[in-house]
């Protein structure tokens, strides 16, 4: 099952809050540095998005913003996220309760793509047929024209019919004409390119392509019609998503029917992790389990593949089997199984597989049995391999090696990756344990050496003063540019008078690996309560790209969430442009007062 957000609104009343005037415009704020256990050396422009108490677009009771979740950057740099929100505190303050406590705020087609309100709970369901309204809003998804789709559980409006476990699951997607949003799909309605009959029973939002046509996974059971067939665990698990020039959903994979391929007829048993990989296209990747079909039998020493489509005419192919010797491999090794692969807007994959083999130089102890495969000259390129457990890992003083991927994928074919390092096995190879075992590599763009080590656990973090050493990786994305971004987890380092602990957000631009932002930082905001700056410590920083968005795009911005000290939080955007002079930061604050004018006073 999807998450939901905001399983309760805020009450606060108005007698309970401060006064909170509307901003109207968004603005710019530089991370006011001092006072927290590290100085950055650069600045960065941030931009404020939506904070805790601002008055939320396109409400009609002058709710606030209380918290965020589900942040999506698109390319272009439009933002949307879920919030929970909170009674506001003007004469026309509409109760904020649990029955219509969160939203979902967005680019808004109507209104020049500003950020605007999409869907809120207790508001109708567009294209329901039953009346039904929003009782809960999952997850969000945009595409690079700013269009949104999302998912959302139903509950029955005033006067419709009957809403539950059964039909109470839908996806909702961009109008094909005009503005506004469509049902796509919903539990206990049939599921188009079937033969038997099923309907959908469950979701996985995975994609909205440019046409604005809506991918997801889903879970099908049997349907009403008069003889529909059964539906089980064999063939109950279906993938949707765009093909050609469609503009809805096509069926484009099933358990139970052939595998496009494989020579022998196989049929599609499992798909892996139900999270298919989509492009903006409508390209989709995945990984999957095979059984015997109507040719010969298929064993177990045959039945992992990966499949891919660039979303034209041409369809799935298959991209690897088990058994298969990849290229790039000279000792005998074969594919073994398949992890969940990623897609790039050329249709190119890169994936992990693990290895297994008779050859003698194969090591049979797990030394050397996984790798890392994907584009090996770019965008478009051929497949191979990129690196393989037991490789040395570059950059490293110590002879570690290879052990376990983690991959990224650009649209110019560029590949980082999070690795865990083991001890090597060479001369002079040091122990690597669970101090100095995971590190992040990036592209260099040289062929001959293809990763460049960006930071590893145990080394001190830059941009800090208190001695603090990486403790770990939390999450990392890779733009279009080939800069990283990543949140780091810290801790005191070896020197003497190293203290510092916490959580970093770190970027590696144009070759140079900077911290932006860490937890006790002083960071300037534009305050409702009070109309001007104020300057607040982070407690807390989110950045969370996921397989859905990278919160990073092309032009170097970066979309966080950060939350203070105080219990408030607010969105903000990140330009990875650095500002190097200090007068840089005065002249942002003037501006920051001449947007906002005098003390409770906004200017129009």
């Amino acid at each position: 099952m999807p998450h939901f957000f905001g399983d309760a609104g805020s009450t606060t009343t108005p007698q309970q809050a401060a006064h909170r005037p509307v901003l109207t415009a968004l603005v710019t704020a530089v991370l006011a540095v001092g006072g927290g256990p590290a100085t950055a050396q650069n600045a960065f422009r941030f931009q404020q998005v939506a904070i805790t108490g601002q008055t939320a677009p396109g409400v009609t009771g002058e709710e606030e913003y209380a918290r965020f979740g589900g942040l999506v950057l698109n390319q272009r740099g439009d933002v949307a996220f879920a919030a929970a929100l909170q009674t506001g505190d003007g004469p026309n303050a509409v109760v904020v309760n649990s029955e219509n406590g969160s939203a979902i705020f967005g680019p808004a087609p109507d209104n020049g793509f500003a950020l605007g309100l999409l869907a809120r709970e207790d508001q109708p369901a567009p294209g329901v047929s039953d009346a039904a309204e929003f009782d809960r809003l999952g997850e969000i998804v945009l595409n690079d024209v700013g269009q949104a789709a999302f998912e959302a559980r139903l509950r029955r409006g005033p006067g419709g019919g009957f809403v539950g476990t059964p039909n109470d699951d839908a996806v909702f997607g961009p109008a094909i004409t005009g503005s506004g949003f469509i049902q796509v799909a919903r539990e206990n309605e049939p599921a188009p390119g079937v033969s038997d009959g099923a309907e959908f029973d469950d979701f996985n939002l995975r994609g909205l392509t440019t046409a604005g046509v809506v991918a997801f996974a889903a879970e099908l059971r049997r349907g009403d019609p008069p003889g529909a067939g059964p539906v089980g665990e064999t063939n109950n698990d279906a993938i949707f998503g765009q093909t050609g020039g469609s503009s809805a959903p096509t069926l484009l994979a099933r358990e139970d029917a052939l595998a496009p391929g494989t020579g022998d007829a196989a049929e599609f048993d499992m798909f892996v992790s139900r999270s298919p990989a989509f492009n903006a296209t409508g390209g989709v990747a995945f990984a999957a389990f095979l059984r015997t079909g109507d040719g010969p039998v298929v064993s177990d020493s045959e039945d992992a593949a990966l499949f891919a489509s660039a979303g034209g005419p041409q369809g799935l192919q298959l991209v690897a089997r088990e058994g298969q010797q990849p290229v790039g491999i000279g000792d005998g090794a074969v594919y073994n199984d398949f992890g969940v692969p990623v897609i790039n807007s050329s249709a190119d994959v890169a994936f992990v597989a693990s290895l297994r083999t008779d050859g003698s130089l194969f090591d049979e102890n797990g030394f050397n049995d996984r790798a890392l495969f994907g584009p090996v000259d770019g965008a478009g390129s051929d497949l191979g391999l990129l690196a393989r457990a037991g490789d040395p890992a570059p950059g490293v003083s110590d002879g570690a090696v290879f052990s376990v991927f983690n991959p990224k994928l650009n649209d110019a074919g560029q590949v980082a990756f999070e690795a865990t390092l083991r001890t090597g096995r060479g001369f002079g190879a040091t122990v690597v344990d669970g101090s100095n075992a995971q590190a992040l590599f990036g592209p260099t763009g040289d062929a001959d050496s293809p990763f460049a080590l960006i930071a590893r656990e145990g080394e001190v973090a830059p941009g800090v003063s208190d001695g603090a050493v990486f403790d770990g990786f939390s999450t990392s994305a890779l733009n279009a540019e080939g800069d990283l971004a990543f949140l780091a987890l810290l801790r005191a380092g070896a020197d003497p008078g190293a203290f510092g602990t916490g959580l970093g957000l770190f970027a590696y631009v144009d070759g140079e690996l900077d911290l932006i932002l860490r937890n006790g930082d002083s960071f300037g905001v534009l305050s409702p309560d009070i109309n001007g700056i104020e300057t607040r410590v982070i407690e807390r920083i989110q950045y969370s790209p996921t397989s859905l968005t990278n919160n990073f795009n092309g032009s170097g911005t970066l979309l966080v969430l950060l939350e203070f000290t105080d219990g408030t939080e607010g969105v903000f955007t990140v330009d990875l442009t650095r500002i190097p002079e200090p007068s840089a930061l005065s002249v942002a604050l003037v501006a920051l007062v001449a947007c906002c004018g005098s003390k409770g006073q906004p200017r129009p």
